[in-house]
């Protein structure tokens, strides 16, 4: 009966300490996406056809002069064949960090994944990853990169 009451508590032990643990992976679903002081924007700039169709990504700290993440890392890749390219390798973090994608190579690469790194991150273990599977859905579209730089601006003060 002693075992199993201490195998039993063991077990539970076992099973809730994933519950306490800090998880800093996030799905980043939608268009506008802010985790922690972090926020990632996403666009569509419209062409004459979907094949010349731009998408504009913008990364953008939010912590100020005291910003937990100093650099970051993007990466596309294939779901199925788990191929990857990666599209920015472990850069400063600007005030804006702008990615353009065409809209075709999302049919390919339709997975992309930005990870974070902090002062204490190694560039194998960042601290926060944020992943996208594909394009979202309610992006808005733009047929001039003017509208996508004030929609990007009038976002990010929005989130302010």
């Amino acid at each position: 009966m002693k075992k199993t009451g201490i195998f039993a508590v063991l077990f539970f032990i076992i099973l809730t300490v994933p519950c306490y643990s800090q998880d800093n992976t996030h799905y980043g679903a939608d268009y506008i996406f802010k985790t922690g002081d972090v926020a990632v924007f996403w666009a569509v700039l419209k062409g004459p056809d979907v094949k010349s169709n731009m998408v504009y990504i913008n990364i953008v700290p939010l912590g100020g002069k005291e910003m937990k993440y100093t650099r970051y890392s993007a990466i596309a890749s294939n779901v199925f064949s788990k191929e990857e390219e990666i599209l920015v390798k472990y850069k400063k973090l600007e005030s804006e960090n702008i990615i353009k994608r065409d809209y075709g190579s999302f049919l390919n690469m339709s997975e992309m994944t930005f990870l974070f790194y902090g002062k204490n991150d190694s560039k194998k273990k960042p601290g926060m990853e944020i992943y996208y599977k594909g394009v979202p859905d309610a992006a808005p579209e733009f047929l001039e990169e003017s509208g996508i730089t004030a929609f990007f601006e009038h976002s990010l003060e929005k989130l302010k």
